[in-house]
């Protein structure tokens, strides 16, 4: 059975048994004053039954005022007697008119006691010359309509009281009466005796219903949360996992969001990874292929040259040695070429020193100035500094960004390269007005043999960031307000 289920049944349960309880308190208390009254009547009937069995059934209203001093205290002591065991009573002799003709009363009530009755102060009994006007008007009433023969009884509801009035005819001329009082059903539901414990039952009963209650809402929002972070997490390791309100769930779904979050740092590592050896692995396999391309270009390039230069020595007229010359400079372009593949190749990072950056960007460009002039491009150089990078590196750096900045830019526009020194790096940043890289290729830009030129070999970016990285720096690309930058980070000594 599920835990909702049993939480359920707890409810009903709980239900079924405050109703129970309730049903139970009322029977007994409604037994309880049928049992009180049932008490007063025969508490009034018995003490009657005595005091006609003391004087007899013949006892006369001449008999009763011929009593002298004596007897009549002899018959105030026997009813006194009679009604000393009771909490609140009251008894007398009464005529068929409802005339009262004594009264013997116990009351913890009284309103004060006479002195004249001893035997009143013996049995805590006090006389009173009359009864309450209340109670006298009942019981005249009841001995009024007292039955010829045998015992009557009445029942009154007073604003506070219940009034139980016995009565025996002893004879046509006299009668005899008793009143019990007890507290009615209002006045006792004034204290706080069953009824603070069947409101204290109840109130407990409804508490513990409202919890199972509130758990089960509770748990069933937080199985729903937890099944719902499942979902999401299966489909992204990155979504969001609520807090549910119980607490052993709660910690639940903070062992799910962390576990998530680890999960998914460790795939984004392994990814990353991932794409760094796939990435090694090119370039190692493109390492040996320029590696051997490159040896086998060198040689027949020596052997050019070494040709050429023979010739240059020769007697040759002002054409023929203009185009030896270019054919030198072309073989040497090449040869540098070359020896810039050979260098990537090796994933061994080069030497490196103190290097005047500034007078190294500032020398190269003077040396594209001649370029940019015929595109009508300015070069401007703003700042300078030093780092700890190879010379020979950092020269085909600096040439293959300024050549595409100026290349890039349209025509009268500015080609700026600009220094920012921290404590720990020293910032290069050569930017131009051009249209910069379309955003679906930046990601492509750094790779081997892309190119967005007609005429380019797609290898002067990925030259440029392989040399950077081997000398313990960075190459990266911007772009901001219309401009493109590509900035050249190392670090300073």
């Amino acid at each position: 059975m599920s835990l909702r289920r049993r939480l359920m049944l707890f409810v009903l349960l709980s239900l079924v048994a405050l109703g129970a309880s309730l049903s139970a308190v009322f029977q007994l208390r409604s037994r309880g004053a049928q049992a009180r009254e049932r008490q007063a009547y025969e508490q009034g009937s018995q003490v009657l039954r005595t005091l006609a069995a003391r004087v007899g059934d013949a006892f006369t209203r001449d008999a009763f005022d011929r009593l002298n001093h004596t007897q009549a205290a002899d018959l105030r002591s026997f009813q006194a007697s009679l009604i000393a065991p009771l909490v609140e009573a009251s008894i007398g002799f009464c005529a068929p008119d409802g005339n009262l003709l004594s009264v013997e009363t116990v009351a913890p009530m009284a309103f004060g006691p006479n002195p004249d009755l001893e035997l009143a102060r013996e049995f805590k009994v006090h006389q009173f010359p009359r009864l309450l006007p209340l109670d006298r008007r009942i019981v005249e009433r009841a001995c009024r309509n007292a039955p010829a023969r045998g015992f009557g009884r009445d029942r009154f509801a007073a604003p506070n009281d219940l009034l139980f009035v016995s009565t025996h005819r002893f004879h046509p001329s006299l009668g005899a009466f008793a009143l019990v009082r007890m507290p009615n059903r209002d006045q006792a539901e004034r204290g706080w005796g069953w009824q603070a414990n069947v409101v204290l039952l109840c109130a407990c009963t409804l508490l513990l219903a409202w919890l199972t209650i509130d758990a089960l809402i509770a748990l069933r929002r937080s199985t729903s949360q937890v099944e719902d972070a499942l979902v999401r997490l299966s489909r992204d390791l990155r979504s969001d996992v609520a807090t549910p309100r119980i607490a052993e769930l709660a910690r639940i779904a903070t062992a799910l969001r962390t576990m998530a979050s680890d999960l998914a740092g460790t795939r984004e590592r392994e990814r990353s990874l991932e794409g760094k050896l796939a990435h090694q692995q090119r370039l190692a396999g493109l390492g040996r292929v320029v590696a051997g391309v490159a040896h086998e270009v060198r040689n027949p390039l020596a052997a050019m040259k070494l040709k050429l230069d023979l010739m240059a020595r020769r007697d040759l007229d002002v054409r023929a040695r203009r185009d030896v010359e270019t054919c030198l400079m072309e073989i040497a372009r090449l040869n540098r070429t070359v020896s810039t593949l050979l260098l990537v190749s090796r994933p061994d990072e080069v030497e490196r020193a103190v290097c005047d950056v500034g007078a190294v960007v500032s020398e190269r460009a003077e040396a594209g100035r001649s370029i940019a002039a015929d595109r009508g491009v300015q070069v401007e150089v703003i700042g300078d500094g030093c780092a700890l990078a190879n010379r020979e590196y950092l020269v085909l750096i600096v040439d293959n960004l300024l050549r595409n900045a100026i290349e890039a830019s349209p025509k009268g526009g500015r080609v700026t390269l600009t220094f920012q020194q921290t404590s720990r790096e020293l910032e290069l940043s050569i930017s131009d007005g051009g249209s910069g890289v379309p955003p679906e290729n930046v990601e492509r830009l750094f790779e081997p043999f892309f190119t967005l030129k007609p005429e380019g070999t797609g290898l002067g970016l990925f030259l440029s960031r392989s040399l950077a990285e081997a000398q313990r720096g960075n190459l990266s690309y911007a772009r901001r307000a219309e401009r493109t930058y590509f900035s050249l980070t190392l670090e300073v000594p």
